[in-house]
């Protein structure tokens, strides 16, 4: 499996941790964080996107997107 050319830091909460999709981005080098968000019904942070068990099939969608995200000159 080859590696990523841009990797990326992916909060995971912990019950994703062990999907299939989720470790394979790890192995394609992207940093995987465990995040405690199990007792949230809400989160706000400027660059996160919501994904739970049942949207893992479009995982990549959400990578593409957030690679796409144009940051402001020295924001990154």
């Amino acid at each position: 499996m080859g590696k990523t050319q841009k990797p990326l830091r992916i909060g995971v909460e912990h019950s994703l941790l062990g999907a299939p999709a989720i470790l394979e981005l790890a192995a394609k080098g992207h940093e995987i964080v465990e995040v405690c968000l199990g007792d949230c019904d809400v989160v706000f942070a400027p660059n996160a996107w919501r994904m739970d068990a049942t949207l893992l099939p479009y995982l990549d969608l959400a990578i593409k997107g957030a690679r796409g995200v144009k940051y402001p000159k020295g924001k990154k």
